[in-house]
């Protein structure tokens, strides 16, 4: 997950053209190169500086009327200034010799904060070879937005997950639901966000294909410890509410290091763990994953 930012606020002119009428001002806007006066000819002919005229009051409000508000939805778009931010890493080692190892894990995670959204995209892909025989192949994408409650930590969110694991009793996953959040901290040193909602899970080509409703109880931190220093930390505990003991916990924690500030360069070195109780025929409940990935942030 992205190191949250103070947000960017856009500006975005509404009113354009008809800004003298917002303004109360019924003559004398400013139209480059077409004099009101119409005896004034230095610019263009007669005939189009009226049909000019003639377009500008057809399209704004009678004069002194004020141009309405937008609504919530249309302010939503009206923030072109606010851009993603976010990183890419990658971490590759191998062997070769007495014994065939390769390990390649990339991760891309984005995010964009507005005054009404905070919206958390991510994608991670790991494959591993032990001996030249497969030995892992997942693929894991998340996208979150919460809207944001006007002078409140409250907030809600919807989110949404795709899986794909070539080791699991199943090959791919959907879930996704909606649920609360409350945010604790947010300042330059500590990001601390609660989360609890519901999530529909269903697997594919697995054992068990019926959906699955889940509960949903997890946080996010990041920690500076320095400048150049930071702890990422996300946790979610899943069980299953259909039925009483089935649960699932999912924990992904991350020290990152800046090896180049300016040009955005940092070491993450990293552990996560997927946890399943009921894991299926022949598999272990713990999927532990250790990395070392090396960073750029976007």
């Amino acid at each position: 997950m992205p190191i949250k930012s103070v947000p960017r606020r856009g500006s975005y002119h509404r009113h354009g053209l008809c800004a003298g009428r917002k303004a109360g001002i019924s003559h004398g806007f400013a139209l480059p190169l077409l004099p009101m006066d119409p005896s004034d000819n230095r610019s263009v002919p007669i005939p189009l500086r009226w049909a000019a005229v003639g377009l500008w009051a057809a399209v704004c409000p009678a004069s002194g009327r004020d141009v309405p508000d937008p609504t919530e939805a249309e302010s939503a778009l009206m923030e072109p200034d606010v851009l993603w931010y976010g990183s890419a890493s990658l971490g590759v080692n191998g062997a070769s010799g007495n014994a065939e190892r390769l390990n390649i894990r990339g991760d891309l995670a984005l995010s964009r904060d507005t005054a009404r959204f905070e919206t958390d995209f991510s994608a991670v892909y790991s494959y591993a070879t032990e001996e030249g025989d497969e030995s892992a192949n997942r693929f894991d994408t998340k996208l979150r937005n919460d809207w944001l409650i006007a002078e409140s930590p409250w907030r809600y969110y919807a989110r949404v997950r795709y899986e794909f694991d070539e080791f699991q009793d199943w090959r791919h996953r959907v879930s996704g639901g909606p649920g609360v959040g409350y945010l604790w901290s947010k300042t330059e040193s500590l990001y601390f966000l609660t989360r609890a909602g519901v999530d529909l899970s269903r697997e594919f080509d697995g054992v068990d294909n019926t959906i699955t409703p889940e509960a949903v109880l997890g946080f996010d931190l990041q920690y500076h410890l320095s400048e150049s220093q930071r702890l990422v930390w996300v946790f979610d505990f899943l069980p299953d509410v259909s039925e009483f003991g089935p649960y699932r916990f999912e924990t992904n924690a991350a020290l990152e290091l800046d090896i180049d500030r300016s040009n955005g360069l940092f070491l993450r070195v990293g552990v996560e763990d997927r946890y399943d109780s009921t894991p299926g025929p022949d598999k272990k409940r713990n999927d532990f994953v250790y990395f070392i990935t090396l960073g750029w942030k976007l």
